[in-house]
């Protein structure tokens, strides 16, 4: 058979590919075996989906805004899978996996903010064996995240969250143990800000 031939047909195959839903989803989840086993009342190897792909699943499982639902082939039938209330339900339902972080770098990161991305942030510095200092404001990391997400996002779901961390060996500390910019940079490898907290203040630094 002429190559371009071939190559035409193996173009339109679809088989081997992810579904859309997993492919329009920021993190990769595999939305496809997490509803099949959501559906057969597994919620805790649904979970172990989730945690695959998820950083801090007991947070973004409640906020997750759904931009798979666009893809979902049920749509062409009658309503696409609502995989943002079934995340809901499994991480209210079931507990985290425990995250074995990669061997010590021997490498010290500092985390500024208590907003999603710096929280997401330390978890994935520290699996990967950096040294992680998350500072936050009095007020304590998620305190915020928590008030803007209401209802979807109980107080207990951060509290959890500030657990996990802790157990990767993750260093929680109020944004005023710093003394100055200078001495940030000097002691950490690496510094990052998060831009999405409205607390963060660094009028004190020097």
């Amino acid at each position: 058979m002429d190559q371009s031939v071939l190559r035409s047909f193996e173009a339109g195959c679809v088989q081997e590919e992810p579904p859309g839903c997993q492919t329009m989803c920021p993190l990769h989840v595999d939305a496809r075996s997490f509803a099949a086993l959501m559906g057969r009342g597994r919620m805790a190897d649904a979970r172990k989906v989730l945690d695959r792909n998820m950083p801090l699943s007991m947070l973004l499982g409640r906020l997750c805004s759904g931009p798979c639902l666009a893809h979902c082939r049920r749509a062409e039938l009658d309503g696409a899978v609502n995989l943002p209330l079934l995340e809901r339900a499994c991480v209210n339902a079931t507990k985290p996996l425990k995250i074995m972080p990669l061997p010590a770098t021997g490498r010290r990161t500092a985390v500024l903010g208590g907003g999603l991305s710096s929280l997401t942030a330390a978890f994935e510095l520290a699996r990967k064996g950096h040294g992680v200092t998350l500072f936050h404001h009095p007020d304590g990391p998620g305190k915020t995240l928590a008030r803007a997400a209401g209802d979807h996002l109980p107080p207990e779901a951060v509290d959890e969250a500030l657990t996990v961390l802790r157990g990767m060996r993750v260093t929680v500390a109020p944004l005023e143990a710093l003394r100055s910019a200078g001495e940030l940079a000097e002691e950490h490898d690496a510094v990052f800000v998060g831009q999405d907290d409205p607390l963060l203040d660094f009028s004190g630094l020097g």
